[in-house]
């Protein structure tokens, strides 16, 4: 087998895991033991302790020395899940929303003292700006404000052109390969534009964050404000103990 197949083997061990799961094959919410499982499967024991390691991660399993690996179909059954869903997009359509994204032009504008201070630069600098629209259901579920220094960018994107994912964008025209984001809560009320986009009331509280995209050198690249439509947005996150 080839070694690009070897490194994804773990990946299909991990979906047939989870096929097994949601047939019920296990009685007592109880895996068979990881040698078992290989035997079962046809792949090394080694395979298969990768595959329990991520759905660990997930939140899947839960391994007790001692005792062996237990399911729990909580994490299973819990839509809209932050801590492992990356992209907004995968986050509606696991909701059950049919989704699509639209983009305002882009503009021009200068970075307050926040920005420049969450950005490292210089207050007053030009950030390269837009606005994205996630829609589930024909009904915006997520405004997203991007703003970049301009001086990161190698090229202008025309208008019209949508890249799905800040990752994308930001490699296609600053050429910087985002590693890692971090993610403040912020409390706050629908404005009279968020009020509009989300047919809410104005002053309704909301979910928000903002989020600064890093770089391989740990520099940040993107400032990003999000607002989620609290009527749409249920959302969960998954914490191991």
């Amino acid at each position: 087998m080839r070694k690009k197949d070897m490194s994804k083997l773990y990946l299909r061990v991990k979906k047939d895991i989870l096929d097994m799961i949601t047939e019920g094959k296990f009685s007592d919410n109880k895996l068979p033991p990881e040698d078992e499982l290989a035997r079962e499967l046809g792949v090394s024991h080694t395979t298969v302790r990768e595959a329990l390691l991520v759905l660990t991660k997930d939140g899947v399993i839960s391994k007790k020395h001692g005792k062996g690996s237990f399911v729990h179909q909580s994490a299973l059954n819990t839509r809209m899940r932050i801590d492992s869903i990356l992209d907004f997009i995968t986050l509606l359509e696991d909701g059950g929303y049919e989704t699509r994204l639209a983009q305002s032009a882009y503009g021009v504008e200068r970075a307050s003292p926040e920005e420049s201070d969450s950005l490292g630069v210089e207050e007053g600098v030009e950030l390269f700006t837009f606005e994205r629209l996630f829609y589930a259901n024909d009904k915006v579920a997520i405004k997203a404000l991007i703003k970049i220094p301009k001086t990161y960018m190698h090229k202008l994107p025309l208008d019209g052109e949508v890249e799905m994912t800040s990752y994308a964008f930001v490699w296609k025209y600053c050429r910087e390969d985002l590693v890692q984001s971090i993610l403040e809560f912020l409390p706050t009320t629908a404005g009279k534009r968020e009020a509009e986009l989300f047919a809410i009331k104005e002053g309704s509280p909301m979910i928000s964050w903002r989020e600064l995209f890093y770089n391989i050198k740990d520099v940040p690249i993107s400032y990003n404000q999000i607002f989620f439509n609290p009527d749409i947005m249920k959302l969960k996150m998954l914490r191991k103990w």
